[in-house]
C-alpha cells in the first residue's frame, strides 16, 4: 500500500492510474481484499471493474444498483462516456445483470 501511496501521489496522474489500476487488479485476486479493489476502482471510475468485482463477490443486486445510478446519472448530466452501460455490463458479467 505505501507503494500504491507514493505513486498516488508523486506520478503524474496517467502514470498514477496505472499503477493504482495495477494494484486494484492485484487486490481483486484475494477474496479478502475485493472491497479495496472496489474502492480503487470507484476512485479511478473504472465502473465496468466496480460491477464485475461486485459480481465476483455475489453482490448481483447492488451491481445492477450501482449500473442503474450510473446510467441514470450519465444520462442527467448528458455526458458521453462511449459506451453503452447495459450492453457492457451484460456482456461482461455472466448471465448479465438483468439492467433494462
Amino acid at each position: 500500500t505505501d507503494a500504491a501511496w507514493l505513486a498516488k501521489t508523486s506520478l503524474p496522474d496517467d502514470q498514477s492510474s496505472g499503477v493504482m489500476r495495477r494494484w486494484a487488479n492485484h487486490l481483486a485476486e484475494d477474496a479478502h481484499s475485493l472491497e479495496y479493489a472496489i474502492h480503487i476502482s470507484l476512485t479511478l471510475g473504472d465502473f465496468n471493474k466496480v460491477i464485475q468485482l461486485l459480481q465476483t463477490q455475489k453482490r448481483t443486486e447492488t451491481a445492477s444498483l450501482f449500473a442503474r445510478a450510473w446510467e441514470e446519472r450519465v444520462d442527467r448530466l448528458g455526458i458521453s462516456t462511449g459506451m453503452q452501460i447495459g450492453e457492457n455490463v451484460n456482456e461482461s458479467v455472466p448471465g448479465g445483470l438483468g439492467v433494462p
